[in-house]
């Protein structure tokens, strides 16, 4: 009996040492640079952290793009340099990487976007305002009825709410953002660009789904269990690759459309809607429309660039998305709906 036991001691020892779980920070934290390419660091001194503090320092006197972001949050995330040090098993530290990773990229561009739609409904807000007053002077000099003067007043005091519910969801999508990141203090006031401008061309789908199968972490997990796990391990493996294939597929799809639409909006819509409003002032100017058209030219002016802007970040989000499902992290709905202007395009009656 004291044998046989000796036995099963052995081989639980025996398995134990094969999962490999790492204890040294030092061999985790280098697995992640060398998977994400990206610089590492274990934050186990007060030098160590004052290290960080310089280089994080550095990048953030700049204004933030999404792989700056994604290094500042790889080197500087708290959770990230306790997976470092816990070491539950060799893929511990390199999927919570990954899952950061994901979500910063996302957060960067739900900002980014956040920001660019508050600032562009602050200059339809002047804008609206600058239409009120010369509506209501108009009204006092007798060229506009009471029914113009109020429907001017109404399109400011509805963009004025826009303005507030943007500027809302740009504080809140920010601070998503310095969370990531692992900011606080004087750090947090980092500057935000606007949104990168669409590639001059997007990935093919041919071996996205080879590509994933060969490379996400989650997998390698899944294969190094089945040494040790057998069948049971197998069927898992067999279904996470079912999965994975087919969250590549979708993500491609998402990836593919997203670019199509933003594309429409770039080269397209917004084209079309300068010319409309171009159109439409030129007209008034010769009396040849009311002040009814002017305002509701206004109104689906602001909700097409609003769209635009929104079509542009959803294109980034299914990008980081896309990198997601082929090597890991967690994968996230393409799009959080964005702003809906309630300055809508529909004119009612005269």
């Amino acid at each position: 009996m004291r044998q046989a036991a000796g036995v099963v001691t052995g081989f639980v020892l025996a398995l134990l040492a094969q999962t490999s779980v790492i204890a040294d920070p030092y061999v985790a934290a280098a697995q992640v640079a060398q998977r994400l390419g990206v610089a590492t660091a274990v934050i186990a001194t007060d030098a160590d952290a004052e290290a960080v503090r310089q280089r994080v320092a550095a990048a953030l006197a700049r204004p933030l793009d999404a792989d700056t972001a994604v290094e500042i949050a790889v080197l500087n995330n708290r959770a990230l340099q306790a997976a470092y040090i816990a070491g539950e098993h060799e893929f511990a530290a390199l999927e919570t990487a990954l899952d950061l990773v994901g979500e910063t990229r996302r957060a960067y561009f739900n900002a980014v976007a956040a920001q660019q739609v508050a600032s562009y409904l602050e200059r339809a807000l002047a804008s609206a305002e600058a239409t009120a007053e010369l509506t209501r002077r108009l009204a006092q000099a007798g060229g506009a009825n009471r029914l113009d003067q109020a429907r001017a007043a109404e399109l400011y005091v509805k963009v004025a709410n826009d303005v507030r519910r943007a500027r809302l969801d740009a504080t809140l999508a920010r601070e998503e953002l310095t969370r990531a990141l692992g900011l606080w203090g004087a750090e947090a006031g980092y500057t935000l660009p606007t949104l990168p401008p669409l590639p001059a061309s997007i990935e093919v789908a041919a071996g996205v789904e080879a590509e994933a199968v060969r490379g996400r972490v989650d997998l390698m997990a899944a294969r190094h269990a089945v040494a040790h796990e057998g069948a049971p391990a197998a069927h898992r493996l067999e279904a996470l690759a079912i999965q994975v294939r087919s969250e590549v597929r979708a993500a491609f799809a998402a990836y593919q459309a997203s670019y199509e639409i933003a594309r429409a909006y770039r080269d397209d819509v917004i084209p079309l809607r300068r010319t409309i409003d171009e159109e439409i002032v030129y007209r008034y100017n010769g009396m040849l429309v009311d002040v009814f058209t002017v305002l509701a030219t206004v109104r689906e002016s602001v909700a097409a660039n609003v769209a635009a802007i929104s079509a542009l970040r959803d294109f980034h989000l299914a990008e980081a998305n896309l990198r997601a499902t082929l090597i890991g992290g967690a994968v996230a709905p393409t799009a959080k709906g964005g702003i809906t202007p309630h300055v809508d395009a529909a004119p009612g009656g005269h």
